[in-house]
C-alpha cells in the first residue's frame, strides 16, 4: 500500500531491462495511466540518448539521465538500482524512479544567473579601472592647464604678443579641458 501512494515510482526488471513490476507512480512519471501498461516494457527505451536541447550530457555514472516519456514529453530521471533475486533465485534489479527535471530546470536557470553575476562583476571591475584610469590622467591635465591660464594671465601684461601664443596657449586649455 506504502509503494502505491508513493510519488517516487518503484519497479523491478529483468537483467535485460524487461519492467516486470512497477507501482503505479512509475507508470504516472513515464506517461502511463497505470503500472499495469507499463509490465513488458524495458526501461532502456525510455532513456533518452541524444541530449535535451540546451543541457550537457550526463557525467558517467550520474543517476540522472534525459528520458522520454510515452506521449514524447522529454523529463530528466533520477535512477537508483540495486540487483536482487526473485522467488525462483533469477537475477533482477530493484529500483527507484523519480522526475527530477523541475530542479534539472532550476540547476540550469541557476547557472544563467551565475553567469550573469559574472558578466556584471566584470563590468563592475572594467568601471573602476576606467575611474582610476581618468583620475591618473585627470590630474595632470589639471596641472597642465593651470599652468597654461598662468601663462595667459601673464601675457596680459606685455603690449605686444604674438597671436601665434596665443593660440598655442588656447589650444593647450581646450585640449586639457575636453
Amino acid at each position: 500500500s506504502l509503494l502505491c501512494h508513493l510519488q517516487v515510482g518503484v519497479f523491478r526488471r529483468k537483467p535485460d531491462g524487461t519492467i516486470i513490476e512497477a507501482n503505479d507512480a512509475a507508470a504516472v512519471i513515464l506517461g502511463h495511466n497505470s503500472s499495469e501498461e507499463l509490465i513488458g516494457r524495458k526501461l532502456d527505451d525510455y532513456l533518452d540518448h541524444s541530449v535535451h536541447p540546451g543541457q550537457p550530457r550526463p557525467v558517467s555514472g550520474d543517476p540522472v539521465s534525459p528520458a522520454r516519456r510515452i506521449d514524447g514529453k522529454s523529463i530528466w530521471l533520477s535512477i537508483s538500482e540495486k540487483t536482487a533475486s526473485g522467488d525462483d533465485g533469477e537475477p533482477l534489479l530493484e529500483g527507484l524512479l523519480e522526475d527530477v527535471s523541475e530542479r534539472k530546470e532550476a540547476e540550469a536557470e541557476l547557472l544563467q544567473l551565475q553567469d550573469q553575476m559574472a558578466h556584471v562583476s566584470r563590468i563592475k571591475v572594467m568601471a573602476e579601472m576606467a575611474a582610476g584610469i581618468s583620475h591618473e590622467l585627470k590630474q595632470p591635465l589639471t596641472v597642465i592647464s593651470s599652468y597654461a591660464s598662468l601663462c595667459q594671465e601673464k601675457l596680459k601684461s606685455y603690449q605686444t604678443i604674438p597671436d601665434e601664443l596665443t593660440s598655442w596657449l588656447q589650444t593647450i586649455l581646450d585640449t586639457a579641458m575636453e
